[in-house]
């Protein structure tokens, strides 16, 4: 039977079962949030239209699933829950295009990336204020040849959006503490 996660709800759910420890499930509602605040402050412009939100916040709360098998890798570096996480998560029988945020987020450089799975990458950055120009950049090439716009209005369009959640990093990051 396929795991069906339809929203943020959903993937929290999920993680809740799995024995997610709190400052994880924690991580994954403020990526999430932090995604949906993404999707509102593009809402209404060009570039809105032709993400697919509903991947892009359910890949945000999943992303670290991997986690619960490599807890370490929360405060330390470490590479080995992303493939982990999505093994566990194909296991469950969730669609793959999911699953593959577990691996997507980590690697934004990758010639194949998707949207979805740069707007996962970039939200799990700029919920604690983390900018990262290339990505930024990146995702602003991708929307322009999506939608024909030029790539500085793509860019600008972004840009204002993620100075705005990263301007609310703080509050995030308050609201980080678990326990």
């Amino acid at each position: 039977r396929p795991l069906r996660l339809n929203d943020l709800t959903d993937c929290i759910a999920l993680l809740e079962r799995l024995n997610a420890p709190a400052w994880l499930v924690r991580h994954h509602e403020l990526v999430g949030e932090a995604a949906q605040e993404l999707q509102h402050g593009l809402d209404g412009t060009a570039v809105f239209g032709v993400i697919d939100w509903s991947n892009v916040i359910v890949g945000a709360g999943v992303h670290d699933v991997g986690k619960i098998l490599h807890p370490r890798e929360m405060s330390e570096p470490g590479s080995q829950h992303e493939a982990a996480g999505m093994r566990m998560l194909l296991e469950l029988g969730c669609d793959p295009s999911v699953a593959v945020h577990c691996v997507a987020h980590a690697d934004f450089e990758s010639k194949d990336r998707t949207i979805e799975q740069l707007m996962v990458t970039l939200a799990d950055k700029v919920w604690k204020g983390k900018r990262v120009e290339a990505l930024e950049f990146r995702i602003a090439e991708h929307l322009a040849l999506r939608t024909g716009q030029k790539r500085w209005s793509t860019w600008q369009q972004l840009t204002e959006v993620v100075d705005e959640v990263a301007n609310r990093a703080d509050d995030r990051l308050r609201r980080s503490a678990v326990g």
